[in-house]
């Protein structure tokens, strides 16, 4: 008789269950090796920036007032940065803000609701003033 596994509201073989971990598995072993990986990371106070130093020997800089959860965050928390999964992930304990570097690197700084209004604030700051005739 196969024995079957109670996952929430679902309900697998131990086969399945087995298939699924391994596939699971080699996913996750691909995005690493995959994944751009920072040799070294750190907050800029002077500019209020995020500037992460990349193994291929780029710099990706980003201002942290674009990085859903740091805004507004104190210069000391914002310096204490971890990385993590084998240098793909940047992690703010005392903020409780990961990202991966590839969103960053993608220009993905939170959800789409904070890119949504970000590109709003962005765009209207851009506008071209008109000029008003009397």
């Amino acid at each position: 008789m196969v024995k079957k596994i109670k996952l929430g509201k679902f309900e697998v073989d131990e086969d399945e269950l087995e298939r699924q971990f391994i596939e699971a598995t080699e996913r996750g072993k691909k995005f690493l090796a995959e994944s751009p990986k920072v040799s070294k990371a750190r907050f800029d106070s002077e500019t209020k920036r995020l500037v992460l130093d990349l193994d291929n020997g780029a710099t990706l800089i980003v201002p942290t007032e674009n990085i859903q959860g740091l805004r507004g965050a104190a210069d000391k928390d914002l310096s204490e940065i971890e990385l993590l999964l084998e240098r793909t992930t940047l992690h703010w304990e005392k903020l409780d803000v990961d990202f991966r570097v590839l969103s960053l690197m993608n220009g993905v700084f939170g959800t789409k609701k904070w890119m949504s209004e970000l590109n709003a604030k962005s765009n209207a700051n851009n506008t071209p003033q008109q000029k008003k005739v009397a």
